[in-house]
């Protein structure tokens, strides 16, 4: 017959073991990726028509392989809501918490609907290195014809 107390014991570290090994999994996979947003805002115009700011309701920053032009290149994207729909500029800015400055900032283009997007490739960056992409946050920016703004932080934690 089995003591329980050492049957305790041998469960105990097998679950020990688990969360262990399940924590270095997923510590290997990557990172967490994580977006500050302040939320929209409402303005009235005091006029009977209320206009509203845009709302970023989604973004992405990605790097990937092309193996025609041989070089690695960024798509940021941003989903871009607005009630009026007069949303003028969405843009991207680099910035580098190691040396606390911006280092770039790449307009996006209309796509149609509410996306916006553009790829850069790294040959016309002088920053932007896949090896190096989780080390920047990424602001994302949305401008009405009003100039009320929305705006939200990528930035990746370990």
């Amino acid at each position: 017959m089995m003591n329980p107390i050492s049957r305790f014991g041998q469960t105990s570290r097998f679950l020990f073991a688990l969360v262990v090994g399940a924590l270095t999994f997923l510590g290997i996979q990557g990172c967490v990726v994580i977006a500050t947003d302040d939320g929209p805002d409402h303005y009235p115009s005091g006029g009977g028509y209320d206009y509203y700011a845009p709302y970023i309701t989604s973004q992405s920053v990605t790097c990937n392989w092309d193996g025609y032009y041989q070089d690695y290149y960024f798509d940021f994207y941003a989903w871009v809501e607005d009630p009026d729909y007069d949303v003028v500029d969405v843009y991207v800015d680099i910035y580098d918490p190691y040396y606390d400055e911006y280092v770039e900032t790449w307009d996006l283009v209309y796509d149609g609907g509410t996306q916006w997007s553009n790829r850069i490739y790294e040959t016309y960056s002088y920053y932007l290195d896949c090896e190096y992409m989780d080390t920047y946050d990424y602001y994302f920016w949305a401008f009405d014809s009003y100039g009320a703004s929305d705006s939200v932080v990528v930035t990746w934690a370990y």
